[in-house]
């Protein structure tokens, strides 16, 4: 900063005595202050967004398979997809699905056709003790508590509850806000 007020305070002088307007002080601290800016802006790299902190995998309890969901939603078309991924202790996938969604009424109801999909493939082969992670907080609600039963979608909230409770030995709904984030 001082390098910069001399070498302000010897160019106004010098302005001066080429017959050029003597500069007051206001004027030199003031182009002090931009250079003095303008060079720090130099010496600072810019500050880069540090990435998301992306949650690992956690592994399910022995004797207990872990079902993975999403769902996506297309507002344009009232569309959208579907997946799921069913895994053990080991980390393994056992099995997987997605698919499409001609029309959807909005991205809960998504998550929720992905949710039947995967218990249903669950039950299907037969696991007895599932945790079904979804990253939808509305979606772990309405399943766990049936805050959405009557809700315009409400139904399929209810026929995934009944399914789990007919077809689980135990079962456990995760999601961002219950417990743990994918």
């Amino acid at each position: 900063m001082v390098l910069v007020l001399l070498w302000q305070w010897w160019s106004a002088r010098n302005k001066a005595n080429a017959g050029g307007k003597l500069a007051t002080i206001a004027e030199v601290c003031s182009s002090v202050t931009y250079h003095v800016k303008e060079f720090q802006k130099l010496q600072k790299p810019p500050k880069v967004p540090k990435p998301a902190k992306t949650a690992k995998w956690s592994v399910p309890p022995d004797h207990s398979y872990k079902i993975n969901i999403d769902g996506a939603f297309l507002a344009e078309s009232n569309s959208g997809g579907w997946g799921f991924m069913i895994r053990d202790q080991t980390g393994s996938v056992l099995e997987a699905g997605a698919g499409n969604i001609q029309w959807a009424a909005d991205a809960l109801k998504t998550e929720a056709l992905a949710a039947m999909a995967g218990v249903q493939r669950a039950a299907y082969w037969g696991m007895p003790k599932i945790i079904l992670q979804t990253d939808a907080a509305n979606l772990g609600s309405a399943i766990t508590f049936g805050t959405w039963d009557n809700s315009p979608g409400g139904n399929i909230f209810m026929q995934i509850r009944e399914f789990l409770v007919d077809n689980f030995v135990s079962y456990e709904v995760k999601g961002p806000v219950l417990n743990e984030f994918l």
